[in-house]
């Protein structure tokens, strides 16, 4: 049975949170923050350093810096 959803600010609190979430497992799983951590890279160089898009990795910067996980 399925529990009752409370108000619909709920449900979109629990989308927002997945996200995040997402977010952070991505980047995690791509070994961003392991590459950072050993040295600052430019985005051509984490390009190469990680073997993905340009596009994809602009993407996951730009939400990581939203979330303020990472600074500019």
């Amino acid at each position: 049975m399925l529990n009752k959803i409370e108000s619909i600010e709920y449900l979109e609190e629990l989308i927002r949170s997945y996200r995040r979430s997402h977010v952070i497992l991505t980047a995690f799983e791509l070994g961003l923050f392991e590459t950072l951590v050993r040295k600052n890279q430019s985005v051509d160089e984490l390009i190469i350093e990680l073997d993905i898009p340009r596009r994809g990795l602009e993407l996951l910067l730009h939400a990581l810096v939203a979330l303020e996980i990472l600074q500019i």
